[in-house]
């Protein structure tokens, strides 16, 4: 199928494009902007059959006002765009972070929300706008939440990616908390989670899908690993904070039923592979 990708020269955009072309798909890239009149967006839509929502604001850090104009308003301009050209099927990559970072584990995607920070809200946000749009019978809308996915060039604003520059300058690795556990989804393999959902259509109306690993690891065991492999020291922690230490671990039950595949790059590998490309 012809599918509009957004986001394309992002970090999973950049993953995406090869997999999906490779599964016999025509990739089309749009660079979506807030300001885009509604008409040119409906042009490069032309003749598509789905797109793929990567674009947007990516990091945890961003305010009020930069994650709404970045991840909210090209939602409500994709959508309308996607109405007037008759496109089906949407796709928005979300995250697992609208969940909160508190309650129990695994998380469903029947769960109730709790985002806490402006970045975790504006994506709630904008998966409302998707769930209002299929609601309304305009096609297939499909939010797909992501764990906490890393790579080679996981940025600064990302726990693996501090602890990254750390080893490759030679260490020590040094972070603030290690009690804390996360779903670690190499980013390759969040690529290919992408192609096989886009693959297996589920209908009309509205959907949800975790994708992640499944297997939580606590921010000290990922440190622990990644020295390992770098050949460096992990620095003793400090005093830690007096909160719980927050989980966020996904149920990826739905992902393999709907499309048979899991995940398969255990975290050490992964941070191996992070470690032997180019900075």
């Amino acid at each position: 199928m012809i599918v509009v990708l957004t986001g394309a020269g992002g970090r999973l955009g950049r993953r995406a494009g090869s997999p999906l072309r490779a599964a016999g798909h025509e990739v089309r890239p749009l660079r979506l902007r807030a300001g885009d009149p509604e008409a040119e967006v409906a042009a490069a839509l032309a003749g598509a059959e789905a797109i793929v929502h990567l674009g947007g604001v990516a990091t945890a850090e961003a305010g009020a006002l930069e994650c709404e104009t970045g991840n909210v308003l090209p939602v409500k301009l994709l959508l309308a765009a996607a109405t007037a050209a008759g496109v089906s099927r949407v796709l928005l990559a979300s995250t697992g972070l609208v969940y909160g970072a508190h309650g129990a584990t695994p998380r469903r995607e029947t769960d109730p929300l709790a985002p806490g920070s402006d970045y975790a809200r504006s994506k709630r946000d904008a998966e409302e706008w998707i769930e209002a749009w299929a609601g309304r019978g305009d096609g297939c809308g499909e939010v797909l939440r992501f764990a906490n996915v890393y790579g080679p060039d996981s940025g600064p604003d990302t726990v693996v990616g501090k602890a990254l520059a750390q080893a490759r300058a030679g260490g020590p690795i040094a972070l603030r908390d290690p009690r804390p556990v996360r779903d670690f989804l190499w980013i390759d393999d969040a690529a290919e989670a992408l192609v096989r959902l886009l693959a297996a259509d589920p209908g009309p109306g509205f959907h949800r899908v975790n994708v992640g690993s499944g297997q939580g690891r606590s921010i000290g065991a990922m440190a622990a690993a990644l020295a390992q492999a770098a050949g460096v020291t992990v620095a003793p922690p400090g005093e830690p904070p007096a909160d719980e230490a927050p989980t966020l671990v996904l149920d990826v039950g739905r992902l393999r039923a709907r499309t048979g595949w899991a995940p398969c790059t255990p975290l050490a590998e992964g941070l191996r592979r992070c470690l032997s490309a180019p900075a």
